[in-house]
C-alpha cells in the first residue's frame, strides 16, 4: 500500500512539475513576462525594445529576438539550464532575497551568440582575425567573447558597426596585443569608425 501511495505521490509531483515547466516555457518566449519579475537594470532594457528606434545591441535585434533566445545556451540543455536559473531567480525574488541591481550570474558566451551569427566565425584571414579568434573560444570562452565588444545593452557603441564600444574593444584587443603602442590600436579603431 505504501509502494502505490508513493508512486500516486511520484505521478502528482511529476505532473505538477511538467504543467508548471510547460507554462514557464510558453510564458518564457514573452519579453514582457520576463519584464514582469525582473527589476533594474533589466526593466530598462525592456522598455528599450518598445522603442522604435534601436539604441543598443539589443533593441537593434527588434523582434527577432526575445531575451530568452540571448540568455539561454545551445539546444534544449541550454534551454533547460536557463528555465532552472529562472526558478531560482524566482525563488529568491518570492523570498525577497534578490540582489539589486540585478546581476548576471551566467556569462553570455559565444554559444549564445552563434546561435543565430554561426557564418561570423567561420570568417577567417587577417583582416577579419578578431572574429576568427572563435577556434581560441571554441576550448575556453574566456579567451574572448562576442560580448566582449559588441556590448548587449549599452547604449555607448556604434550602430554602424555592431554597437562596438571604443573602450570595449580597445580593452579586447589588449588582451592579445598587449605589446602594441596605444595609438597605432587608436588608428586601428578611428579607422573602423570608432
Amino acid at each position: 500500500m505504501d509502494i502505490r501511495r508513493l508512486g500516486i505521490s511520484l505521478a502528482i509531483f511529476v505532473s505538477i512539475l511538467v504543467s508548471v515547466g510547460g507554462v514557464s516555457i510558453h510564458l518564457e518566449n514573452h519579453n514582457a513576462f520576463c519584464a514582469s519579475c525582473h527589476t533594474e537594470p533589466e526593466t530598462t532594457y525592456y522598455q528599450r525594445t518598445l522603442s522604435p528606434k534601436s539604441v543598443d545591441l539589443a533593441t537593434q535585434h527588434g523582434e527577432n529576438a526575445r531575451c530568452i533566445d540571448c540568455h539561454s545556451g545551445e539546444g534544449i540543455l541550454g534551454r533547460m539550464s536557463s528555465l532552472a536559473l529562472g526558478a531560482k531567480d524566482l525563488a529568491k525574488f518570492i523570498s525577497r532575497t534578490h540582489i539589486q541591481p540585478a546581476q548576471l550570474s551566467s556569462a553570455l558566451g559565444r554559444g549564445h551568440c552563434l546561435k543565430c551569427h554561426e557564418a561570423i566565425a567561420s570568417k577567417v584571414g587577417f583582416e577579419d582575425h578578431f572574429h576568427s579568434l572563435s577556434a581560441l573560444q571554441e576550448n575556453d570562452d574566456s579567451q574572448t567573447t562576442c560580448v566582449a565588444c559588441h556590448k548587449s545593452h549599452s547604449t555607448q557603441g556604434n550602430e554602424e558597426v555592431g554597437f562596438l564600444e571604443t573602450g570595449a574593444v580597445k580593452q579586447t584587443c589588449e588582451v592579445c596585443h598587449y605589446d602594441i603602442p596605444a595609438i597605432r590600436i587608436k588608428l586601428e579603431l578611428e579607422s573602423w569608425g570608432l
